[in-house]
C-alpha cells in the first residue's frame, strides 16, 4: 500500500501534450527493407544473359565416349598379332561403347552440345594415356609386347574412370530434372563401364605378375 501523499497520480486528458514513448518498430522494418534489397540477388532478367553449364558435361562426356571407340578401333589392329584374348575383348567392350554413344546421343542433340571444346577435352586427354606413336603403329619404347599390352590396358582403365566421374555427375542431374529417358540412359552408360573397368581391371590383375616379375629383358636395355 502506498503511504497517503507519497504517491500521486494524474489523468492526462486526451489531445494534450505529455511523456510519451517514441514507437521504433516501423522505423526498424523500414531499415531492414532497405538492407535487404541491397544485398537481394540479381534481377529476373539477368538470368536471361546466363546459360547452366550442364550441356558442356554432357557434350564433354559424349565426345570422351566417341573417341573411345576410336581408341578400341587402333588399339584392335594394334594387338591383334600380340595377343588373342585382348583382342577378342576389346572387340567387346567396342560393341559396350557404341551402345553408350548410341543411348547418349538424342539426349545431346536434344539438350545441345559445344562439340569444339567436347572434342577438345577428349583429344587431350586421349592424346596423354596413348601417345601417338604407339596408336600409330610406329616403333614402341615398351621393352617387350607383353608390357606394352598391359600398358594399353592401364591406359584404357584411367580412361574408362574418366568417363565414370563424368557419369556419376550426370546420375542426379538427371534425377534432378525429371527427365526419365535421360537417366536411363545414363545408368544404361554406367552399367556398360562398370562392365569395361571390370573386364580391363581383371586383366591388369591377371598379366602383371608374368609380365613384371619374369626376367625377359636383357639388362641395359
Amino acid at each position: 500500500m502506498f503511504k497517503s501523499g507519497a504517491v500521486r497520480i494524474e489523468k492526462i486528458a486526451d489531445g494534450t501534450d505529455g511523456p510519451q514513448i517514441p514507437e521504433q518498430q516501423t522505423a526498424a522494418v523500414e531499415r531492414a527493407a532497405q538492407k535487404h534489397d541491397a544485398a537481394s540477388a540479381p534481377a529476373v532478367e539477368d538470368y536471361s544473359r546466363l546459360e547452366r553449364q550442364m550441356e558442356l558435361w554432357l557434350c564433354e562426356t559424349y565426345e570422351t565416349t566417341a573417341q573411345l571407340l576410336e581408341i578400341y578401333e587402333k588399339l584392335i589392329p594394334q594387338l591383334i598379332h600380340h595377343d588373342q584374348e585382348v583382342e577378342g575383348g576389346l572387340r567387346v567392350l567396342h560393341g559396350l561403347a557404341e551402345g553408350m554413344r548410341a543411348r547418349l546421343e538424342p539426349h545431346v542433340r536434344r539438350l545441345g552440345e559445344d562439340k569444339q571444346r567436347g572434342r577438345h577435352r577428349a583429344h587431350i586427354l586421349g592424346e596423354a594415356l596413348f601417345p601417338h606413336p604407339a596408336v600409330a603403329g610406329e616403333d614402341s619404347e615398351s621393352p617387350s609386347i607383353a608390357y606394352e599390352v598391359l600398358e594399353a590396358l592401364q591406359g584404357l582403365a584411367v580412361y574408362l574412370s574418366h568417363i565414370e566421374s563424368s557419369l556419376t555427375a550426370l546420375q542426379p542431374v538427371a534425377l534432378a530434372m525429371w527427365d526419365d529417358e535421360f537417366d536411363k540412359s545414363v545408368t544404361y552408360a554406367q552399367q556398360c563401364v562398370h562392365r569395361m573397368l571390370a573386364w580391363v581391371r581383371q586383366q591388369i590383375k591377371v598379366r602383371s605378375p608374368q609380365t613384371l616379375l619374369v626376367p625377359i629383358v636383357p639388362k641395359g636395355s
